[in-house]
């Protein structure tokens, strides 16, 4: 009989502490706890109607085949549509608008970014008169009413198109174009208390998140960015999230992504009955990841939307021609300036 001695005898010890230790749930709680999630983050609410947390763009879509009947069916009825036609919309409810050339990266002008301000009103107040765009008096406001109505934007010859995000408490004007005008027509009504109504068709998006809710004994439901950092699986690149969690969590996992995020969220699906690792060791990661803000419980997503649309619209552009900060010449600048608009 061979006696292990000195060296060989450490080595051996190392592996008995290896095998109880890898059968023990600290190991799950370790593997856990080398995932770097990254926060998933959402643009604040601007002009653009293209940066706006919109569900309804989110969920009807077409589905993964392998996406669970139980699920596909609460995500789809998780937007409730309702039309209504209003004679005498007011206007100035609308605070985004759907097209604009001078939205988004494609920016091919030194001109302020609707994308930087909260609301078309805002992004109307910004702007520098000229002669052919301003919004100081009743022959300007008449101008840029008439540009909406004859020319791009709103025309009068049928009603407008609006729709309205519950979640967010957002109207959009849904146009092909004309966004100047309708900015300086939205700046005017709000500055210089002037009204304008429209026959308007409006669609609401509401939610109602009760199917989802009852799926929540069943399914770990939460949203974060679809890539992490995991150094156990790759020593540079990062990894996709459902990657990481095939590997520690659950070889059953459900992945959608958040189209309108600024860094590639995704509402990631986990059933509980599927989970590899202890149900107390997964909460306790999960409860963390949540309080770090690594973590969005979809849920909590759903019903709070707008608390989570906090990061600013950040764009670059090669220069930018600014008039008088005090804006006392504006008459004199609208007199000698032309800006072209869309």
């Amino acid at each position: 009989m061979e006696i292990e001695t000195g060296n060989n005898k450490e080595k051996w010890h190392h592996k008995i502490i290896r095998w109880f230790y890898n059968r023990t749930p600290y190991l799950q709680s370790d593997n856990l706890n080398t995932l770097q999630l990254t926060p998933p983050k959402f643009y604040k609410p601007s002009v653009d109607a293209g940066l706006l947390f919109d569900w309804q763009y989110e969920l009807h879509r077409s589905y993964p085949p392998y996406l669970p009947n139980d699920l596909a069916e609460a995500l789809k009825n998780l937007v409730i549509t309702e039309k209504h036609e209003i004679p005498d919309f007011d206007f100035s409810n609308i605070r985004s608008l759907s097209h604009s050339k001078s939205f988004g990266p494609s920016l091919y002008a030194a001109r302020i970014n609707g994308s930087w301000f909260a609301d078309a009103a805002s992004w109307g107040q910004a702007m520098y008169p000229s002669d052919n765009l301003s919004g100081l008096d009743d022959s300007d406001w008449e101008q840029n009413i008439w540009y909406i109505e004859n020319r791009e934007g709103f025309s009068k010859s049928r009603p407008i198109t609006v729709n309205y995000f519950e979640w967010l408490n957002r109207y959009v004007g849904i146009q092909s174009g004309g966004s100047h005008h309708t900015a300086m027509v939205l700046h005017q009504i709000k500055n210089q208390k002037r009204s304008y109504k429209r026959h308007a068709v409006v669609t609401k998006y509401s939610i109602n998140s009760e199917g989802l809710a009852n799926l929540l004994d069943n399914y770990c439901m939460f949203v974060t960015s679809g890539k992490l950092h995991a150094p156990k699986l790759s020593d540079s690149d990062d990894v996709a999230i459902d990657q990481a969690v095939s590997e520690y969590i659950s070889s059953n996992v459900y992945t959608l992504a958040i189209h309108r995020s600024v860094n590639d969220a995704v509402m990631c699906f986990i059933p509980y009955k599927d989970l590899k690792i202890g149900n107390y060791v997964f909460l306790q990661w999960y409860k963390n990841q949540i309080a770090r803000k690594t973590i969005i419980p979809l849920l909590d997503l759903v019903d709070n939307t707008l608390e989570y649309c906090t990061t600013p619209y950040m764009h670059e552009i090669h220069s930018c021609h600014l008039g008088d900060p005090t804006r006392t010449n504006d008459k004199i600048a609208k007199s000698i300036s032309t800006v072209s608009s869309d």
